[in-house]
């Protein structure tokens, strides 16, 4: 029991010391916040990225860790009981961000980080692990370069270097489809462009086959930037092939090229191997390797699948054309004829033949025997205007209309000139025992005259020709002159162009001519308005003149609508036109005319309809002209008068 007492006295006493002991409390705050903390070796509790502990006096290590991230480590000392310990700690990944760029913004080649490639130039934030590492970078045009850098824990780290040159980039050219060897190295067809070594000569060849090289030595130096060298081309080597046939004009083809008909020489072919063959009609040959050596002569013959003709006839001595072309008189043996279909024509004195069609096997021997007898029809020619010339194949038969009783069947030139020297011509195809027609019209169009006011004298080309309003059913075709005068109004002159089988109608619309004292005053000619000329000017009175409704033209003061003249009036006009629906649908269209004054105040009143069309058109065209604003009047003498206008309105779909 006494044993029992003083092991507790003994506990106690060391409780009563532990209590008596000093302390402060430490606090930590971390990132991440997910991070463990160590304590003497011990993991501690955390929230939220914050370990807090009463801590006694003393030193203690910690360690702050987490995957992925370089640990921080160390000690401290708790020994100040009446401030917090405070702490802020930040752990670190163990690599830096790496730029790698150069003075002369250099692209390309291969960097390397303790030997391992990590791509081209620039490099732009490449993770590295941290620490001490080599740097190297080849580069085909560059010396090679070789240097120590340390990054450390999430350092964004850039770094400049400076490359040598110890290239140059080379361009080479040469002929079309011509091999490119640097060196003896194939290096490409046509064009190359790389980079060869400074100080170094290169031999530069093009090769192309049936044709000697060509070579070119360069040496590369370092003040060259970029370098373009053309080789020249290679020089071909000929050789030379007579080709010919079982049948003529068979096409040829070397190297799947066109080459001609046979019989050919061709003095010109690439030394080396070809593939030539032959087409005749729907038959191929096979096709053969043709080898030359340089300035080799060889001979080549094909033979065509062909059957044999012999032609007669009775009488004989006929002309006779084998496929339209004319091959000698009967009888006549054809050796060697193409198979399928042929026609055969013969003919006697020019105007017996016969036409037959035949057909040719292979190593076929065919007879025709052909009794001959004539073939003709006749000709009908007519002409409007009658009494032409009439050629036939060149040869002058007399004048329209005239009749051929017989003629050879065929196609045969028919041309007849006019009078005027005006000529034309046809072809027309003879059918034996038939009369074939030949027409011969001179083009013609419709001529329709009219004038506002009508009954004015109508002149043509400078002659006279009636009065408003004509109509000219028959007119060649060609460029016309036509001018239209009537009494108090300047000559109006149009040029028209007639075509055939067409209607052409011209209309005038007279504009009044000045009085005789202003003639030095050009009247403004509106392309939109005519002139109404039923008064004269009485200047000299102008309460009379303001009784009369003056002409547009006759005024000096003219009328204008918004401070311009009729033209703008007309735009207006046009602004504001609804065409209405039915005339639409029917497709109506055409001119109307309308009449109005503007009296002495500006506004338009007495509008009337000159030229009808369509009710539905002239409503509208009379709805938009009264709704016109106010004009600024016309004045003479230096009082306002009305102004009579006559106004065309163009309705087109």
């Amino acid at each position: 029991m006494k044993r029992l007492c003083i092991i507790t006295l003994f506990f106690a006493a060391i409780g009563l010391e532990l209590l008596a002991q000093p302390k402060q409390f430490l606090y930590i705050k971390f990132a991440p916040s997910d991070a463990t903390i160590e304590i003497n070796g011990v993991v501690k509790a955390t929230q939220d990225g914050v370990y807090q502990e009463l801590l006694t006096f003393g030193e203690y290590e910690y360690r702050l860790h987490r995957d992925g991230y370089t640990d921080v480590c160390g000690t401290i000392t708790i020994s100040d009981p009446n401030n917090t310990h405070i702490m802020d700690l930040k752990l670190k990944r163990p690599y830096g961000l790496l730029s790698i760029l150069t003075q002369t913004n250099v692209t390309g080649g291969s960097v390397y980080i303790d030997d391992e490639c990590i791509g081209e130039l620039p490099i732009q934030k490449c993770e590295i692990a941290s620490g001490f590492h080599r740097l190297t970078i080849e580069h085909p045009l560059y010396n090679f370069y070789n240097t120590t850098l340390n990054i450390s824990d999430e350092e964004n780290k850039s770094v400049a270097v400076s490359l040598i040159k110890s290239h140059v980039i080379v361009n080479l050219q040469t002929s079309e489809g011509t091999d490119i060897y640097v060196n003896d190295e194939y290096k490409g067809r046509e064009s190359w462009s790389g980079a060869l070594a400074i100080d170094s000569t290169y031999r530069f060849e093009s090769h192309k086959p049936g044709h000697s090289s060509s070579e070119v030595e360069h040496k590369i130096s370092i003040s060259e930037h970029e370098k373009t060298i053309t080789i020249p081309a290679p020089i071909p080597i000929y050789g030379s092939v007579n080709l010919t046939s079982t049948l003529p004009k068979a096409r040829i083809y070397i190297d799947d090229n066109f080459v001609g008909e046979t019989p050919i020489q061709i003095d010109k072919v690439l030394m080396g191997e070809h593939s030539i063959f032959v087409r005749y009609k729907d038959y191929k040959s096979p096709v053969q390797t043709l080898t030359l050596a340089e300035n080799e002569e060889k001979e080549l013959f094909f033979n065509i699948p062909h059957g044999t003709l012999a032609i007669m006839s009775n009488p004989p001595e006929a002309k006779i054309y084998l496929d339209g072309e004319m091959i000698g008189k009967s009888p006549k043996y054809i050796p060697a004829i193409s198979l399928g279909e042929h026609i055969v024509k013969l003919e006697y004195n020019d105007d017996i033949l016969q036409t037959q069609s035949i057909v040719v096997c292979i190593e076929d021997e065919k007879h025709t025997d052909v009794s001959l007898q004539k073939t003709c029809g006749s000709l009908s020619i007519t002409s409007n205007p009658s009494n032409a010339s009439v050629y036939i194949d060149s040869l002058y038969i007399g004048e329209s209309p005239c009749q051929i009783a017989e003629i050879m069947d065929g196609e045969h030139h028919v041309k007849v000139v006019y009078a005027n020297g005006e000529e034309q011509q046809q072809v027309v195809n003879v059918t034996h025992g038939e009369c074939t027609k030949v027409e011969f019209k001179t083009p013609c169009g419709s001529l329709c005259i009219s004038s506002i006011p009508a009954n004015a004298k109508i002149f043509i080309n400078g002659e006279r020709s009636g009065e408003t309003p004509k109509y000219i059913s028959e007119m060649k075709e060609g460029d016309y002159t036509i001018s239209i005068e009537y009494p108090d109004c300047s000559t109006e002159t149009r040029t028209v162009t007639i075509v055939s089988n067409k209607q052409t109608e011209v209309e005038f619309i007279m504009p009044v001519a000045p009085a005789e004292e202003n003639s030095s005053e050009q009247p403004e000619h509106e392309n939109q308005n005519t002139i109404d000329t039923s008064q004269d000017v009485k200047e000299d009175n102008p309460a009379t003149a303001q009784e009369e409704h003056i002409s547009y033209l006759l005024i000096k003061e003219k009328p204008t609508f918004m401070g311009n003249n009729i033209a703008m009036f007309t735009k207006w006009v046009a602004q504001r036109l609804v065409y209405p629906k039915n005339a639409k649908l029917n497709h109506i269209q055409g001119r109307i005319i309308l009449q109005f004054t503007i009296d002495t105040d500006g506004s338009l009143t007495d509008i009337v309809v000159l030229r009808k069309l369509d009710p539905e058109l002239e409503a509208e065209a009379v709805r938009v002209v009264s709704m016109s604003p106010k004009w600024k009047p016309g004045y003479l003498n230096g009082h306002p008068v009305p102004v009579h206008c006559t106004f065309p309105i163009d309705f087109t779909l």
